[in-house]
């Protein structure tokens, strides 16, 4: 991932520059789901999530940009049963939006923010680190009527893995989110892919 990642830093400094807010990096993340057990899960996932980005840029390290980027790096985690439990994701954009809880991470390209819901939550025990990444400009829409196109159609958010959250910031850097999410002929097509951005970049 980071073997061309002196564009990236050097994008990185630009924003920094202009904002000392900007002098951190990673994603706002939201909890909407507190059942029996979620505490200690969303704890885990919070923990998996600094752990599988610092492996991920010690794995992909080019001129000692790992030790620049960890320091920095934050996941901004949003928890708040009375607030965010069972939203859906065109709420929590405008949640979001609002800076409802205060300001979020600071944006790239597009406002991506993360969530981990019932489902991600669930399957942590499972060892499945997945979360669901949405872009706060474009709120998901409901598929009604089906859509009777075969071609594939971007939706707005998709589904990824804790390991990926560098190489999603490395792609916001630069790009829109609709090179950073799954393209699926059907909305709930979303359900059953993960984006598959990896080292091969």
């Amino acid at each position: 991932m980071l073997r061309n990642s002196e564009i990236s830093w050097e994008r990185y400094c630009e924003l920094r520059d202009g904002d000392p807010y900007l002098a951190r990096w990673g994603f706002t993340m939201y909890r909407t789901y507190y059942g029996l057990g979620s505490d200690e899960n969303w704890k885990a996932l919070l923990e998996k999530a600094k752990e599988e980005t610092f492996k991920e840029l010690d794995e992909c390290d080019h001129d000692d940009l790992a030790a620049k980027l960890k320091p920095i790096f934050q996941i901004d985690a949003r928890s708040d049963q009375s607030l965010l439990n069972d939203l859906s994701l065109g709420v929590l954009c405008q949640v979001y939006n609002d800076k409802v809880g205060g300001d979020p991470m600071p944006r790239l390209e597009s406002p991506v923010f993360l969530v981990a819901d019932e489902h991600s939550l669930d399957q942590i025990s499972e060892g499945n680190w997945i979360v669901k990444s949405v872009d706060a400009d474009y709120p998901p829409r409901e598929e009604i009527p089906i859509r009777t196109s075969t071609e594939e159609n971007w939706w707005g958010w998709g589904r990824m893995e804790l390991r990926q959250i560098p190489w999603l910031w490395k792609k916001l850097a630069g790009e829109d989110s609709r090179y950073c999410f799954p393209w699926t002929v059907h909305q709930a097509d979303l359900d059953n892919v993960i984006w598959e951005e990896d080292d091969a970049d």
